[in-house]
């Protein structure tokens, strides 16, 4: 599923969705970074609807799903937010 990201920051993430999503569900976010593939695990604290067909999630950075070294998620971290 495609979304836009509206903002990010080292807690979390807002995105902007065709579908709701539930609190508290959970999804991965693919990203590239120096040619690497990387899975961020976030949780949805809220959805509101937004737009005719639009919801607005807020969700919370609960870590990386592939297991990255420390000094990673920097390199994570200043991809998103330079996106």
């Amino acid at each position: 599923m495609s979304a836009q990201m509206t903002d990010c920051s080292l807690h979390g993430l807002g995105i902007v969705l065709t579908t709701p999503m539930q609190n508290g569900e959970q999804f991965l976010v693919k990203l590239i970074v120096a040619g690497k593939v990387r899975l961020l695990l976030y949780t949805v604290q809220n959805c509101a609807q937004s737009g005719r067909g639009s919801y607005r999630i807020g969700a919370l950075f609960r870590g990386v799903a592939t297991g990255e070294r420390e000094d990673d998620l920097d390199e994570i971290l200043d991809a998103l937010t330079h996106a």
